[in-house]
């Protein structure tokens, strides 16, 4: 599907609400603009922020508490 849009005299243009929809772009998306090459295209993209990756590692084991890990940072710390 094609749409249209313009460009205001600050070079701004606004992303359609379908194909934003589409892309999942939101105020705070950040996105790439490629331009192909010899064209008179550009290719978007979104480009994912670090806080989307919150949550998506998991741990295998628990976590160390943190007066565990003082007291082997204590034990294993030497002063150079």
């Amino acid at each position: 599907m094609t749409y249209q849009t313009t460009m205001t005299r600050k070079g701004q243009i606004t992303i359609p609400k379908p194909l934003r929809d589409l892309l999942g772009l939101n105020i705070s998306s950040n996105i790439i603009l490629n331009p192909v090459k010899n064209k008179a295209e550009i290719v978007i993209k979104t480009h994912p922020d670090i806080i989307d990756l919150a949550g998506s590692l998991k741990l295998k084991k628990k976590a160390t508490s943190v007066l565990k890990a003082r007291e082997a940072f204590e034990k294993h710390y030497r002063r150079i």
